[in-house]
Protein backbone atom coordinates (compact mmCIF):
# COMPACT_ATOMS: atom_id res chain seq x y z
CA UNK A 1 0.00 0.00 0.00
CA UNK A 2 1.36 3.41 -0.99
CA UNK A 3 2.13 6.04 1.62
CA UNK A 4 -0.15 9.10 1.35
CA UNK A 5 1.63 12.44 1.80
CA UNK A 6 0.59 16.06 1.27
CA UNK A 7 2.63 18.18 -1.14
CA UNK A 8 2.41 21.99 -1.31
CA UNK A 9 4.12 23.85 -4.14
CA UNK A 10 3.65 26.61 -6.68
CA UNK A 11 2.77 25.89 -10.31
CA UNK A 12 6.07 25.31 -12.12
CA UNK A 13 6.77 23.50 -15.39
CA UNK A 14 9.53 21.47 -13.70
CA UNK A 15 7.29 20.19 -10.88
CA UNK A 16 3.90 19.91 -12.60
CA UNK A 17 4.52 16.34 -13.86
CA UNK A 18 4.84 15.26 -10.21
CA UNK A 19 1.97 17.41 -8.99
CA UNK A 20 -0.35 16.08 -11.72
CA UNK A 21 0.69 12.46 -11.26
CA UNK A 22 2.15 12.17 -14.76
CA UNK A 23 5.45 11.26 -13.08
CA UNK A 24 4.64 8.96 -10.16
CA UNK A 25 6.59 8.84 -6.91
CA UNK A 26 7.53 5.26 -6.15
CA UNK A 27 5.61 4.02 -3.11
CA UNK A 28 3.90 7.36 -2.49
CA UNK A 29 0.51 8.88 -3.26
CA UNK A 30 0.91 12.65 -3.21
CA UNK A 31 -2.03 14.88 -2.34
CA UNK A 32 -1.06 18.01 -4.21
CA UNK A 33 -1.90 21.59 -3.24
CA UNK A 34 -0.95 24.28 -5.75
CA UNK A 35 -0.35 27.29 -3.52
CA UNK A 36 1.55 30.54 -3.87
CA UNK A 37 4.97 30.54 -2.19
CA UNK A 38 3.77 33.15 0.32
CA UNK A 39 0.87 30.97 1.47
CA UNK A 40 2.92 27.78 1.40
CA UNK A 41 5.71 29.25 3.50
CA UNK A 42 3.37 30.83 6.03
CA UNK A 43 1.41 27.62 6.59
CA UNK A 44 4.59 25.55 6.66
CA UNK A 45 6.52 27.74 9.08
CA UNK A 46 3.63 28.59 11.39
CA UNK A 47 1.91 25.22 11.70
CA UNK A 48 3.91 22.61 9.77
CA UNK A 49 0.89 21.62 7.71
CA UNK A 50 2.58 19.75 4.86
CA UNK A 51 4.56 16.51 4.59
CA UNK A 52 6.40 17.57 1.43
CA UNK A 53 6.68 21.24 0.58
CA UNK A 54 8.40 24.02 -1.25
CA UNK A 55 10.38 26.14 1.24
CA UNK A 56 12.51 29.27 1.38
CA UNK A 57 16.20 28.42 1.17
CA UNK A 58 17.11 31.26 3.53
CA UNK A 59 14.55 30.16 6.09
CA UNK A 60 15.74 26.58 5.88
CA UNK A 61 19.38 27.55 6.41
CA UNK A 62 18.34 29.54 9.48
CA UNK A 63 16.49 26.53 10.85
CA UNK A 64 19.49 24.26 10.36
CA UNK A 65 21.73 26.76 12.12
CA UNK A 66 19.49 26.93 15.19
CA UNK A 67 18.89 23.18 15.34
CA UNK A 68 15.28 23.14 14.14
CA UNK A 69 15.13 19.85 12.26
CA UNK A 70 11.37 19.43 11.77
CA UNK A 71 12.06 19.10 8.04
CA UNK A 72 14.90 17.59 6.02
CA UNK A 73 15.93 19.08 2.70
CA UNK A 74 15.97 17.49 -0.72
CA UNK A 75 18.41 18.81 -3.37
CA UNK A 76 15.48 19.76 -5.59
CA UNK A 77 15.16 23.47 -6.34
CA UNK A 78 11.77 24.79 -7.36
CA UNK A 79 12.83 28.41 -7.87
CA UNK A 80 16.05 30.07 -9.02
CA UNK A 81 16.24 33.76 -9.90
CA UNK A 82 19.02 36.26 -10.44
CA UNK A 83 18.09 39.25 -8.30
CA UNK A 84 19.96 42.25 -9.71
CA UNK A 85 16.71 43.78 -10.98
CA UNK A 86 15.20 43.83 -7.48
CA UNK A 87 17.47 46.60 -6.15
CA UNK A 88 16.03 50.07 -6.65
CA UNK A 89 17.35 53.41 -5.42
CA UNK A 90 15.96 56.92 -5.23
CA UNK A 91 17.12 58.98 -8.18
CA UNK A 92 19.36 61.23 -6.07
CA UNK A 93 21.40 58.17 -5.00
CA UNK A 94 24.46 58.25 -7.26
CA UNK A 95 25.28 54.55 -7.02
CA UNK A 96 25.81 51.60 -4.71
CA UNK A 97 28.63 53.34 -2.82
CA UNK A 98 26.15 56.02 -1.73
CA UNK A 99 24.20 53.38 0.21
CA UNK A 100 26.86 53.29 2.90
CA UNK A 101 24.99 54.42 6.03
CA UNK A 102 21.67 54.61 4.16
CA UNK A 103 18.22 53.38 5.15
CA UNK A 104 16.97 50.56 2.92
CA UNK A 105 13.54 48.92 2.90
CA UNK A 106 12.90 45.18 2.58
CA UNK A 107 9.63 43.18 2.70
CA UNK A 108 11.28 40.71 5.10
CA UNK A 109 14.88 40.79 6.27
CA UNK A 110 15.31 37.03 6.08
CA UNK A 111 13.71 36.27 2.67
CA UNK A 112 15.98 34.54 0.18
CA UNK A 113 15.67 37.15 -2.56
CA UNK A 114 16.83 39.84 -0.13
CA UNK A 115 19.59 37.55 1.18
CA UNK A 116 21.11 37.40 -2.31
CA UNK A 117 20.58 41.13 -2.99
CA UNK A 118 22.39 42.06 0.22
CA UNK A 119 25.08 39.60 -0.85
CA UNK A 120 25.44 41.47 -4.14
CA UNK A 121 25.91 44.74 -2.28
CA UNK A 122 28.57 43.12 -0.12
CA UNK A 123 30.49 41.09 -2.69
CA UNK A 124 30.19 43.46 -5.64
CA UNK A 125 30.20 46.86 -3.92
CA UNK A 126 31.73 46.38 -0.46
CA UNK A 127 28.56 47.41 1.42
CA UNK A 128 28.01 44.99 4.32
CA UNK A 129 24.70 44.34 6.06
CA UNK A 130 25.93 46.23 9.13
CA UNK A 131 26.62 49.33 6.99
CA UNK A 132 22.91 49.93 6.39
CA UNK A 133 19.84 50.55 8.54
CA UNK A 134 17.20 48.08 7.34
CA UNK A 135 13.50 48.90 7.43
CA UNK A 136 11.11 45.95 7.19
CA UNK A 137 7.72 46.78 5.64
CA UNK A 138 5.11 45.19 3.40
CA UNK A 139 5.61 45.80 -0.30
CA UNK A 140 2.02 46.59 -1.29
CA UNK A 141 0.17 46.18 2.02
CA UNK A 142 1.38 47.56 5.34
CA UNK A 143 1.88 45.29 8.32
CA UNK A 144 3.81 42.36 6.86
CA UNK A 145 5.75 40.36 9.45
CA UNK A 146 8.76 38.05 9.27
CA UNK A 147 7.90 34.36 8.90
CA UNK A 148 11.04 33.25 10.70
CA UNK A 149 12.11 34.52 14.14
CA UNK A 150 15.16 36.76 13.99
CA UNK A 151 18.00 37.02 16.48
CA UNK A 152 20.27 39.54 14.81
CA UNK A 153 23.62 40.66 16.27
CA UNK A 154 23.74 44.12 17.79
CA UNK A 155 25.67 45.64 14.88
CA UNK A 156 22.87 44.90 12.40
CA UNK A 157 20.14 47.52 12.67
CA UNK A 158 16.59 46.54 11.73
CA UNK A 159 13.54 48.76 12.16
CA UNK A 160 9.98 47.52 11.68
CA UNK A 161 7.46 49.73 9.87
CA UNK A 162 3.87 48.58 10.38
CA UNK A 163 1.96 51.61 9.02
CA UNK A 164 3.52 52.23 5.60
CA UNK A 165 4.58 50.15 2.60
CA UNK A 166 7.97 49.93 0.92
CA UNK A 167 6.78 52.20 -1.91
CA UNK A 168 5.39 54.75 0.53
CA UNK A 169 8.72 54.86 2.35
CA UNK A 170 10.54 55.35 -0.96
CA UNK A 171 8.14 58.05 -2.12
CA UNK A 172 8.51 59.96 1.15
CA UNK A 173 12.31 59.76 1.06
CA UNK A 174 12.38 57.95 4.40
CA UNK A 175 14.49 55.22 2.79
CA UNK A 176 17.03 55.69 0.04
CA UNK A 177 16.63 52.28 -1.58
CA UNK A 178 14.71 49.03 -1.47
CA UNK A 179 15.56 45.38 -2.00
CA UNK A 180 12.56 43.32 -3.02
CA UNK A 181 11.45 40.53 -5.37
CA UNK A 182 8.21 42.45 -5.96
CA UNK A 183 8.26 45.15 -8.67
CA UNK A 184 7.92 48.64 -7.27
CA UNK A 185 4.93 50.55 -8.61
CA UNK A 186 7.14 53.64 -8.63
CA UNK A 187 9.41 52.34 -11.39
CA UNK A 188 9.23 54.42 -14.55
CA UNK A 189 8.48 57.56 -12.59
CA UNK A 190 10.54 60.38 -11.12
CA UNK A 191 11.21 58.85 -7.69
CA UNK A 192 13.33 55.72 -8.19
CA UNK A 193 15.46 53.88 -10.70
CA UNK A 194 17.00 50.40 -10.84
CA UNK A 195 20.52 50.15 -9.45
CA UNK A 196 21.37 47.97 -12.45
CA UNK A 197 19.85 49.61 -15.55
CA UNK A 198 20.70 46.57 -17.70
CA UNK A 199 20.06 43.74 -15.25
CA UNK A 200 20.36 40.84 -17.70
CA UNK A 201 23.84 41.94 -18.76
CA UNK A 202 24.86 42.33 -15.11
CA UNK A 203 23.42 38.92 -14.21
CA UNK A 204 25.20 37.12 -17.05
CA UNK A 205 28.49 38.77 -16.11
CA UNK A 206 27.92 37.84 -12.46
CA UNK A 207 27.22 34.20 -13.30
CA UNK A 208 30.26 33.90 -15.57
CA UNK A 209 32.52 35.36 -12.88
CA UNK A 210 31.12 33.59 -9.82
CA UNK A 211 29.29 30.45 -10.98
CA UNK A 212 26.41 31.44 -8.67
CA UNK A 213 22.90 30.81 -10.03
CA UNK A 214 20.78 31.92 -7.05
CA UNK A 215 18.47 29.30 -5.55
CA UNK A 216 15.35 30.71 -3.94
CA UNK A 217 13.35 27.63 -2.89
CA UNK A 218 13.96 23.94 -2.26
CA UNK A 219 11.76 20.95 -1.49
CA UNK A 220 11.64 19.69 2.10
CA UNK A 221 10.26 16.51 3.67
CA UNK A 222 8.86 16.16 7.18
CA UNK A 223 11.64 14.57 9.23
CA UNK A 224 9.33 12.23 11.11
CA UNK A 225 8.25 10.76 7.75
CA UNK A 226 11.88 10.48 6.65
CA UNK A 227 12.90 8.73 9.86
CA UNK A 228 10.07 6.19 9.58
CA UNK A 229 10.41 5.75 5.81
CA UNK A 230 13.88 6.85 4.67
CA UNK A 231 13.25 5.51 1.15
CA UNK A 232 10.70 8.30 0.58
CA UNK A 233 13.44 10.91 0.14
CA UNK A 234 15.05 8.93 -2.67
CA UNK A 235 11.70 8.26 -4.35
CA UNK A 236 10.90 11.96 -4.28
CA UNK A 237 14.24 13.07 -5.71
CA UNK A 238 13.98 10.47 -8.48
CA UNK A 239 10.51 11.69 -9.40
CA UNK A 240 11.37 15.38 -9.31
CA UNK A 241 14.49 14.74 -11.39
CA UNK A 242 12.46 12.88 -14.01
CA UNK A 243 9.88 15.67 -14.04
CA UNK A 244 12.54 18.31 -14.54
CA UNK A 245 14.20 16.33 -17.33
CA UNK A 246 10.81 15.96 -19.01
CA UNK A 247 10.28 19.70 -18.73
CA UNK A 248 13.65 20.44 -20.34
CA UNK A 249 12.96 17.99 -23.16
CA UNK A 250 9.58 19.58 -23.86
CA UNK A 251 11.09 23.04 -24.03
CA UNK A 252 12.65 22.13 -27.38
CA UNK A 253 9.23 21.93 -28.98
CA UNK A 254 8.49 19.94 -32.14
CA UNK A 255 9.29 21.01 -35.69
CA UNK A 256 10.29 24.51 -34.61
CA UNK A 257 7.01 25.13 -32.81
CA UNK A 258 7.44 26.86 -29.47
CA UNK A 259 5.93 24.98 -26.51
CA UNK A 260 5.09 28.27 -24.79
CA UNK A 261 3.29 31.40 -25.97
CA UNK A 262 6.38 33.59 -25.95
CA UNK A 263 7.83 35.04 -29.16
CA UNK A 264 11.47 34.14 -29.80
CA UNK A 265 11.37 31.57 -26.97
CA UNK A 266 13.38 28.95 -28.86
CA UNK A 267 16.07 31.52 -29.69
CA UNK A 268 16.32 32.49 -26.03
CA UNK A 269 16.44 28.82 -25.07
CA UNK A 270 19.42 28.27 -27.36
CA UNK A 271 21.16 31.31 -25.89
CA UNK A 272 20.54 30.07 -22.34
CA UNK A 273 22.02 26.66 -23.16
CA UNK A 274 25.15 28.34 -24.46
CA UNK A 275 25.61 29.90 -21.04
CA UNK A 276 24.25 27.24 -18.65
CA UNK A 277 24.68 24.03 -20.62
CA UNK A 278 22.04 21.46 -21.50
CA UNK A 279 20.90 21.04 -17.90
CA UNK A 280 19.52 24.52 -17.38
CA UNK A 281 18.17 23.72 -13.91
CA UNK A 282 20.55 21.35 -12.10
CA UNK A 283 19.54 19.44 -8.99
CA UNK A 284 21.87 17.79 -6.47
CA UNK A 285 24.48 19.13 -4.07
CA UNK A 286 27.64 19.00 -6.16
CA UNK A 287 26.22 20.82 -9.19
CA UNK A 288 25.01 23.57 -6.84
CA UNK A 289 27.66 23.60 -4.14
CA UNK A 290 29.01 27.04 -5.07
CA UNK A 291 25.56 28.63 -4.96
CA UNK A 292 24.55 26.85 -1.75
CA UNK A 293 27.82 27.71 -0.02
CA UNK A 294 27.34 31.33 -1.03
CA UNK A 295 23.83 31.37 0.43
CA UNK A 296 25.08 29.81 3.68
CA UNK A 297 27.88 32.37 3.89
CA UNK A 298 25.48 35.23 3.28
CA UNK A 299 23.15 33.93 5.99
CA UNK A 300 25.97 33.94 8.52
CA UNK A 301 27.47 37.27 7.42
CA UNK A 302 24.07 38.98 7.51
CA UNK A 303 23.28 37.82 11.04
CA UNK A 304 20.54 35.36 10.12
CA UNK A 305 22.49 32.25 11.16
CA UNK A 306 24.46 32.09 14.37
CA UNK A 307 26.94 29.72 12.76
CA UNK A 308 28.16 28.95 9.26
CA UNK A 309 26.12 26.04 7.89
CA UNK A 310 27.82 23.54 5.58
CA UNK A 311 25.60 22.87 2.54
CA UNK A 312 25.81 19.12 3.14
CA UNK A 313 23.86 19.62 6.39
CA UNK A 314 20.80 20.76 4.44
CA UNK A 315 19.99 17.47 2.76
CA UNK A 316 18.98 13.90 3.56
CA UNK A 317 22.21 11.88 3.17
CA UNK A 318 20.63 9.29 0.87
CA UNK A 319 19.71 12.00 -1.63
CA UNK A 320 23.33 13.02 -2.15
CA UNK A 321 24.10 9.83 -4.04
CA UNK A 322 24.15 9.93 -7.84
CA UNK A 323 22.23 7.75 -10.24
CA UNK A 324 18.65 9.01 -10.04
CA UNK A 325 18.21 8.96 -13.82
CA UNK A 326 17.17 5.76 -15.53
Amino acid sequence: MALTLSFACGRYDRTEPVMSGEVPVEGVDLVGLRLSPAETFWRLTQSGEFDVSEMSLSGFIMRMARGDDQYVGLPVFTSRVFRHSGIVVRREVAGAAALLGARVAVPEYHMTAVLFMRGLLGDEHGIAARDITWVQAGQYTAGRVEREPLSLPADIRLEVERERTVDELLAAGDVQAALSPYPSRLLGGEVIRPLYPQPEDAELDYFRRTGVYPIMHLVVLRRSVYERHPWVATSLVKAFTRAKDLCLDRMAGVGGHSPVALPFFLHRLAQAREVFGDDLWPYGLEANRTTLATACRYSHEQGLSGRLVDPVELFAPSTLLSGFRD
